[in-house]
């Protein structure tokens, strides 16, 4: 199913899977200018066979939207930690759930721990971050989203449009992601994970962007780490071009209850670079802790 809930005037899109089988659900959230349907095609077998599952989209990122009038400086951890616990309630009540995010989504998910403690039973982190200061090509983005309206914004749109313009652009534009080129394009489903994400991708809002890209490099949620009670997984590339490897090692010492698995040689796409190492290390780790 797919559908939009309402959170205090935000649209946040959802897809659901498996939900007759009434199992311990995972919610899913993806990374930057990704969307609800970068999960599908990437989904750990276990997962996919017999838990119910969720995909939930980063406030913003189409076709879910952010309130009317919302003001970029109000996007903080907090902001984003109600919208998504709010969220959740509405698609399993008061049951705990397992919270997987990618990047953005992993900070999101530690946020949401953090937080909303008592309907997270555990917490997987992919790439994820507890600073929100990027490198490579997303971190030249963050400087121009932070330039200001009269210069940065124009360019910073410009850029975002650069990318969202063609299925060619934007597969082009993973390659900044990965560390292992020819694995993430020898993936098998890499034409239809591309195709699946420039449907949403070309009505992407530049406007909608700009608040995530200008606040989270003032954002760190470090202080919040040692606070997360719940068993934590902490998936890593050494070689990640976007986030360095450093914050998941950060997140892996603070985190009270934490495993840490790096794949070397990888970058920001694990599931793409290394897919059987990536989901074997996420079904070792549900075998153990659920």
């Amino acid at each position: 199913m797919q559908e939009l809930l309402d959170i205090d005037g935000h649209q946040i899109a959802v897809l659901g899977f498996n939900v007759e089988k009434g199992s311990l659900p995972f919610i899913f959230i993806h990374g930057i200018l990704a969307s609800v349907q970068f999960w599908p095609p990437v989904q750990t077998p276990l997962i996919r066979q017999y838990y119910t599952w969720y995909a939930l989209s980063l406030p913003g990122h189409y076709p879910s939207r952010f309130a009317e009038g919302f003001d970029r400086e109000s996007l903080s951890p907090e902001l984003v930690a109600d919208i998504f616990a709010k969220a959740i309630r509405k698609l399993v009540g008061k049951q705990r759930v397992v919270l997987v995010g990618h990047s953005t989504g992993g900070f999101s998910a530690l946020t949401i721990a953090a937080h909303a403690p008592e309907l997270v039973h555990a917490v997987v982190s992919v790439a994820g971050f507890a600073s929100g200061v990027w490198t490579g090509g997303l971190g030249i983005m963050q400087n121009l989203a932070r330039n200001g309206a009269s210069l940065g914004d124009g360019m910073f749109e410009s850029a975002i449009n650069v990318v969202i313009s063609s299925k060619a652009n934007l597969n082009a534009h993973l390659r900044l992601y990965a560390a292992d080129a020819k694995a993430l394009y020898n993936y098998p489903k890499i034409d239809r994970i591309v195709e699946r994400l420039y449907e949403s991708a070309q009505y992407l809002e530049a406007s909608a962007m700009l608040p995530w890209f200008s606040r989270m490099p003032d954002i760190d949620i470090g202080d919040l780490l040692p606070h997360i009670a719940a068993p934590t997984l902490v998936v890593v590339g050494d070689k990640d071009p976007i986030v360095p490897a450093d914050e998941s090692y950060r997140i892996a010492k603070a985190v009270p209850y934490a495993n840490l698995v790096t794949l070397k040689g990888v970058g920001h796409l694990p599931m793409f670079e290394r897919p059987n190492p990536y989901h074997r290390a996420i079904q070792d780790w549900i075998s153990f802790n659920l």
